[in-house]
């Protein structure tokens, strides 16, 4: 009888190890740095969209390999350098509208509203620096189709050489349905690794840096420990495949880590691992 009792409580300990070894505790601290994920995600692919159409050898001009789809309106407002203001275009994508909202483009980004884009010479030269603006009675959105960022300010983009660019931004506001809201400065260096044509596809690019998300409860640095890592085919333009960040918050002691291949297999898709205070899950942004 006694072997009986002694043989049931070690397996009622057994499974109860099991349950506390399977069970996964989301930290309170990474609320606010999923949100931020969200934003420079976000961030990052409305510099893809901006950058596939802006560098083209006929800038402006719109081509079959570009990840713009055929409904984007493109309005160019000044096409000419000589007149010492350099040019500008916008691309307008359409009201929101209802799910799934805006336009979907060939990255697999949803896209609405306006992105004012002026440059100040031709593109490929040195010390080139092309703007990214984003107004406030015309917002741009981008996001899966369901939920939606909206973004208003600017992005500089400046040529450092022909295979790297410098991103500047500062106080730019992305709104994520309406009540999340995130301000964002960033410098980033975007170094292209891999050429394959005129537009970004098949391009292969590398993202350095350092980011400070502000959110509703926090700010957030994001320093970026190992480079960002974006493929542009088709099927994986709008994920980051590799990189590891380090995100400080202002308002934690909280160690925070996010990787963007926790598996080590490069994948494409949007999972990675959010490791703080000692423990890692894993978040789809």
């Amino acid at each position: 009888m006694k072997i009986a009792v002694y043989i049931a409580l070690m397996l009622v300990l057994s499974f109860s190890a099991c349950d506390e070894k399977s069970t996964v505790v989301v930290p309170e601290s990474s609320a606010d740095t999923e949100i931020a994920l969200r934003a420079v995600s976000e961030v990052i692919s409305t510099f893809d969209i901006s950058e596939d159409f802006t560098s083209t050898s006929d800038f402006f001009l719109r081509k079959e390999e570009s990840f713009l789809p055929e409904d984007a309106k493109i309005t160019l407002i000044d096409g000419d350098f000589t007149d010492g203001n350099g040019i500008e275009a916008v691309i307008d994508f359409g009201a929101r509208g209802i799910e799934p909202c805006g336009l979907l483009c060939k990255d697999n980004k949803y896209r609405a509203g306006k992105i004012h884009l002026s440059l100040n010479k031709p593109y490929d030269e040195l010390d080139a620096k092309l703007t990214i603006r984003f107004d406030e009675d015309d917002a741009f959105y981008s996001g899966n189709g369901k939920e939606m960022a909206a973004m208003t300010g600017s992005i500089q983009i400046q040529r450092i050489s022909n295979d790297e660019l410098k991103l500047d931004c500062g106080n730019l506001n992305v709104v994520f349905n309406e009540k999340e809201t995130v301000v964002m400065a960033a410098r980033l260096s975007i170094i292209c690794l891999e050429k394959q044509g005129k537009n970004l596809l098949n391009d292969k690019l590398s993202f350095s840096g350092v980011m400070t998300i502000e959110t509703n409860n926090t700010q957030l640095t994001f320093k970026i420990v190992e480079p960002l890592i974006k493929h542009y085919e088709l099927n994986c333009a709008q994920f980051i495949k590799n990189g590891l960040v380090d995100v400080v918050s202002n308002s934690s002691a909280s160690k925070i880590l996010i990787d963007f291949d926790p598996h080590k297999d490069s994948p494409c898709d949007n999972t990675v691992s959010i490791t703080a205070n000692g423990r890692t899950f894993i978040y789809s942004y």
